[in-house]
Order: C-alpha cells, then sequence, then structure tokens
C-alpha cells in the first residue's frame, strides 16, 4: 500500500497522486455508496450536489484556523453507544428512497 507521499514531505505538493493506491473516504460517503454499481455514482454526486443548506445553518465568516493537536479525542475515552444500529436503519432508509428513484 502506497500513499503517494515521499518522504518527509514539506508541503502538499510534495505528494505524487499518481502512487497513491489508497482509498480513505468517510464512512458517510462509502456507505453513499454501498451496494451501488459504478455507473449509479454520477446520480448519487448529483443527488448531494442538489442539497441546499439554509443560511441560517451557514456562516461564510468562519476562517479555518491552525491545525490544534491538543483538540484531538484520546480514543481510549471514546464513548460508544448503540447509535450505529440508528445509523444502520437510516442507512437503509435512504438506500431505499434511492433505489426507488433510480427505478
Amino acid at each position: 500500500m502506497r500513499t503517494g507521499w515521499r518522504p518527509n514531505p514539506q508541503s502538499l505538493r510534495d505528494r505524487i497522486d499518481e502512487d497513491n493506491n489508497i482509498l480513505i473516504e468517510t464512512r458517510t460517503s462509502n456507505y453513499f455508496k454501498h451496494n451501488y454499481p459504478d455507473t449509479h455514482y454520477p446520480l448519487l454526486k448529483d443527488l448531494i450536489l442538489s442539497v441546499r443548506m439554509p443560511k441560517e445553518f451557514v456562516d461564510r465568516d468562519i476562517t479555518v484556523r491552525p491545525y490544534n493537536p491538543s483538540l484531538e479525542i484520546d480514543p481510549s475515552f471514546a464513548i460508544y453507544d448503540d447509535e450505529e444500529e440508528d445509523d444502520d436503519e437510516l442507512f437503509r432508509e435512504i438506500e431505499s428512497d434511492i433505489e426507488e428513484d433510480l427505478e
């Protein structure tokens, strides 16, 4: 497995995308493509792009701050509950709706 990063990178320019053979994506995007053939990905992408965020939830004045490692959460403190089951149920509902749209 290769990430495309040269040893001791100094900037994003040090990454060679063609040498990357690892796909890292969020659980959400991975679930969103779950069980769909590649030919449906453009439609799925268009569905996401069609989402319009209400202006009251958008703050264009927010600026990205430098990375602060002190904000990282120690995984040993993570609290796990049964939310994953809720996520799976929600995913099944969304998957059913998308399948209906594709028909």
